[in-house]
């Protein structure tokens, strides 16, 4: 009997995998948690006050400022693990055909592995783009409802919501878009910013389009403009887009996930989640080494597979592996993803509401 080779390593299963997801959701294609690789399954984050001041000046050749360390509160995060297991048994090939480029072709391991693998990957980006939807709302939870971390509470801050009364004529929308911009700006605590994006639900979208104050605005506006935007046109997947007064942009989200009770939408109706856009720090998705002997405290690889620009903007790490199961009767397939999404300061996530202020 002819021994069977399997003739795929994991390093290059592994590679293949990490070049399905080329979109995984709005969130993850607008980047706006960069991958960060740390060889540790731990993230630890420094919280540092008074850090930054603005400089006096001196005479050359006086000595310099002295740094001012601030008082630093050190904030540690244990990094999820999320493995997926499949396999390829002879029986799921045996007497199968399937059509190639027209052409009616017998299954083979080589095929259905691709299949295996695009599906995998579609389940690693999806579970990304949720865990990625729930940091900007501050609360981290997975696709179980386990909370992994409420980042209110880890960093000793209070949610904050701005309400926008869009059901009211006579609501004021373009004090409650300040209130909003400004209410981020005062707690970046010393971050630059180059805007305010808000993704908001279908509901809330409509109502803030057709409310007597801005609809003209909207009407107004050069839409395809607003969407050629470098940061939009990347992304390429963005709802409707509106941006009435040059500070904030709303963009809809109709994003959805499935999850142990059901579906679930991204955005609850009539909310909305507001964030910084341009800062350097206080994003990032941090990407731990899989639970193996070869990536042992060691950095995850990371490759940019969709805009060359080393973004890794829709990269994820994902290890997949295979092992041949007894008597040659198929394949076990083994993947998994470890990564955790993190806003440094919660303080600038900022929820929004339709709704009138109940205080």
């Amino acid at each position: 009997m002819t021994k069977f080779n399997f003739p795929f390593s994991a390093r290059s299963m592994t590679m293949e995998v990490r070049k399905h997801p080329k979109r995984g959701g709005l969130v993850s294609a607008l980047n706006i948690f960069p991958l960060e690789p740390i060889d540790s399954t731990f993230v630890q984050v420094t919280e540092d006050n008074g850090v930054l001041q603005v400089l006096g000046a001196k005479e050359r050749g006086a000595p310099g400022q002295k740094s001012d360390t601030g008082k630093q509160n050190l904030k540690i995060f244990k990094v999820p693990h999320f493995p997926v297991e499949d396999q390829i048994l002879a029986s799921d090939l045996q007497d199968r055909t399937i059509v190639v480029e027209g052409k009616e072709v017998r299954a083979n391991l080589p095929m259905e592995l691709a299949k295996k693998q695009r599906t995998i990957a579609r389940k690693h980006a999806i579970t990304a783009e949720y865990l990625r939807v729930q940091a900007l709302k501050g609360i981290i939870k997975d696709g179980d409802g386990t909370t992994l971390s409420n980042l209110f509470t880890d960093f000793g801050v209070s949610p904050h919501t701005v309400y926008f009364d869009l059901s009211n004529e006579n609501a004021d929308i373009r004090g409650a878009d300040e209130a909003l911009r400004g209410y981020i700006e005062d707690n970046l605590l010393g971050e630059m910013l180059d805007g305010v994006e808000v993704q908001v639900s279908p509901e809330f979208f409509g109502s803030l389009a057709e409310h007597p104050k801005v609809a003209k605005l909207y009407e107004a506006q050069d839409k395809r403009e607003l969407r050629d935007l470098p940061r939009y046109r990347d992304a390429g997947q963005t709802g409707r887009m509106f941006n009435p007064f040059g500070t904030v942009t709303y963009i809809e989200n109709r994003g959805s996930a499935p999850v142990r009770g059901g579906i679930e939408r991204f955005i609850a109706a009539g909310e909305g989640h507001a964030y910084p856009v341009g800062t350097t720090e206080t994003f990032a998705t941090f990407a731990a080494p899989a639970d193996t002997l070869s990536e042992l405290n060691d950095l995850p690889s990371i490759i940019d597979m969709d805009l060359g620009d080393d973004a890794g903007r829709f990269a994820l790490p994902i290890f997949m592996s295979a092992e041949l199961m007894k008597h040659g009767k198929g394949v076990e397939l083994w993947s998994e993803s470890n990564f955790l999404p993190l806003c440094k300061q919660p303080k600038v996530l900022v929820k929004v509401s339709a709704s009138a202020d109940p205080g």
